[in-house]
């Protein structure tokens, strides 16, 4: 899941956001102790067509995927080379990197 989080599952969306934060931090910590080369990055993966994923209840994961703005599951091959272009471009550092296919909770996430 992204960072944005999930109403009813505070325990999983507050380590998200733990991971989503560490990048930031330890680069801090490394600039003020003079580390340098060491490049800090953290993923936050969207729906990803696991096995497990796919699986699922199929009504279930349809509901889901209305959530979600390109309106399919990310596949691991484009983690995998979304991880292949953060090691590759050493830009990326002290953040976070959401691959998630633009992951919303549209009306839903609106309290009624």
């Amino acid at each position: 899941m992204n960072k944005v989080g999930q109403v009813g599952q505070i325990n999983y969306s507050s380590t998200k956001a733990a991971v989503a934060i560490w990048p930031r931090i330890l680069a801090g910590e490394f600039q003020m102790k003079g580390i340098k080369g060491i490049r800090v990055m953290s993923i936050a993966p969207g729906y990803v067509g696991t096995p497990m994923v796919k699986g699922m209840n199929q009504e279930a994961l349809a509901e889901i995927l209305k959530d979600v703005h390109i309106a399919r599951l990310i596949e691991p091959e484009e983690i995998a080379r979304a991880i292949a272009m953060v090691v590759e471009n050493e830009a990326f550092d002290g953040t976070c990197l959401e691959i998630t296919g633009g992951v919303t909770y549209g009306s839903r996430s609106i309290a009624k």
